[in-house]
């Protein structure tokens, strides 16, 4: 054969089995023959991930956490679904994020078994909220008996939207909270701090 080429009109049909293509080749001499080549097309290209973006958020009235919305989508040449999120906490998308940072990873892949590179949403929930102090009142006592001063049970207790200790009473005379009471007027300072350091109004 001196020469050949790939003659005009070559058909292309999907028969089932593969894209196939009908060849006819033409040599010098004018014979031709054909053949058949079978076209494989593979999908290589992973699909995208996008998700809502890192969250900064502070904790809900009342709740050591916060409820946030947490979405992903991903987009690909062929088909693909909506991506599944995993916390790092193993709870579901939809609980509420404890204070400080949860991650989310993302992952997904499409109709073709490709798989898009991982995406990790960051969660990040701040306690601002101040505990309150509630002490056991004002109290106006008389002296005890033969003593100058009174023994008067004093207390105070926090409530908070996350964990809080007991408060810390200091009377104005720096006597232990439970010794006697001189005749006139002591005062008592209560502070406490919650777990993520924020610092009740002091009560007197």
């Amino acid at each position: 054969i001196e020469g050949y080429k790939v003659s005009e009109g070559n058909a292309y049909e999907n028969d089932g089995v593969g894209n196939k293509v009908v060849l006819t080749v033409t040599d010098a001499a004018g014979n031709t023959t054909t053949g058949i080549a079978r076209v494989t097309i593979k999908d290589i290209t992973a699909p995208v991930i996008t998700s809502n973006d890192d969250k900064n958020v502070d904790a809900d009235s009342g709740i050591c956490g916060a409820t946030v919305v947490v979405t992903a989508t991903a987009t690909d040449n062929c088909t693909v679904g909506t991506p599944m999120g995993v916390r790092s906490d193993a709870l579901a998308l939809d609980a509420v994020y404890p204070v400080g940072t949860t991650t989310i990873k993302w992952n997904v892949a499409d109709a073709n078994s490709n798989d898009a590179v991982e995406v990790t949403q960051t969660i990040v929930v701040t306690d601002n909220q101040l505990p309150v102090i509630v002490s056991n009142g004002d109290k106006n006592a008389t002296t005890d008996l033969d003593v100058c001063g009174a023994t008067v049970v004093v207390s105070a207790t926090a409530t908070d939207n996350c964990t809080v200790g007991l408060p810390t009473g200091v009377r104005s005379d720096a006597l232990a909270l439970d010794a006697a009471y001189p005749v006139g007027t002591t005062t008592i300072a209560w502070n406490v701090a919650d777990a993520n350091s924020n610092a009740a109004v002091e009560v007197i």
